[in-house]
């Protein structure tokens, strides 16, 4: 794994060296981009994070489009998730991602593609701000503010990927112009984290966010009250790369957690997950995340499923 690890560090650091001389080129859409990503394979909570930011842009005025690359998901080429007006594509076709944030931002243009800059275009005269989702790869893209998230709980993945889940070097650290701690807990090994950090970025300013849950919905996406599952027993599962992270929310909530399955992130669920789950939870509350809910809408739950 070690020498495969190496093998992928120098990939990568020519593709930077090719940037960086001009020899591959960037490219520069009509309107600021603000990029928001990481540098580890999942869990640093990247799509809340759009979504709170692509909140504030709204409350600020502006009218911002989301460029996704719409991972996992089958259409190809260049399309919209939706334009603001209605969802235009399922989690098979755009991914569970985008998916996610057209159900949570109504009346936000989401296109998803592989080119970020075509993408880009498409939108144009729909928005005035382009918000890059999963962004901190993306070098081919001109981006004016490129934030970076770190998550506290695993903040640099046990080394390079595939000995561990670092997606570039912690080099790359220094690229980013705005760095967020995920899931903080304002404690002392956070403070290690940022002295790692300031070693390769002098200049960009560090926040910490922590995760709240604000509600718990059924699945028709109807709010039950933030306080649905408290004192209850219930039955969780989800498909996400932090699923930890996950449990431990139920249980802050207040739930009594009888079981609980995690899936691979990502997970498209078949009719024998659904069946098994519903067997295994025996009559029992189900609760799962809002980005497995995009993708379980076909199945029945007979009423019990949440997030």
């Amino acid at each position: 794994m070690a020498l495969l690890s190496y093998g992928y560090e120098k990939a990568l650091l020519i593709r930077y060296f090719l940037y960086r001389k001009g020899i591959k080129k960037t490219k520069k859409l009509p309107h600021k981009v603000i990029s928001i990503g990481n540098i580890t394979m999942g869990g640093t909570g990247k799509t809340p994070a759009t979504i709170a930011l692509v909140q504030e842009a709204l409350n600020r005025g502006f009218k911002p489009c989301i460029l996704t690359r719409g991972y996992r998901g089958k259409k190809k080429g260049i399309s919209f998730v939706t334009k603001g007006d209605g969802i235009l594509l399922d989690t098979n076709e755009a991914g569970d991602e985008p998916v996610l944030m057209a159900h949570k931002l109504k009346c936000v243009p989401i296109v998803k593609g592989k080119d970020r800059y075509r993408a880009g275009l498409l939108c144009r005269d729909m928005a005035d701000l382009y918000i890059l989702d999963d962004g901190f790869q993306h070098l081919s893209l001109y981006r004016d503010i490129d934030i970076l998230l770190i998550n506290s709980r695993d903040p640099f993945g046990g080394g390079l990927f595939p000995k561990g889940l670092l997606r570039e070097p912690l080099s790359s650290i220094s690229r980013a112009d705005v760095i967020v701690i995920t899931k903080s807990g304002n404690n002392s090994e956070e403070e290690s984290i940022i002295s790692v950090v300031r070693t390769y970025n002098k200049h960009a300013e560090i926040f910490r966010a922590s995760h709240e849950p604000k509600d718990v919905v059924d699945d028709k996406w109807k709010s039950l009250g933030i306080d649905y599952i408290y004192g209850k027993k219930v039955y969780a599962f989800c498909g996400i790369a932090d699923h930890d992270s996950f449990r431990h929310m139920i249980t802050s909530m207040g739930a009594d957690l009888v079981r609980f399955r995690a899936f691979g992130d990502h997970h498209k669920y078949t009719k024998r997950d659904v069946k098994k789950i519903i067997k295994e939870s025996n009559g029992l509350i189900l609760i799962t995340t809002e980005k497995d809910l995009v993708k379980l809408r076909d199945y029945d739950f007979g009423g019990r499923l949440t997030a």
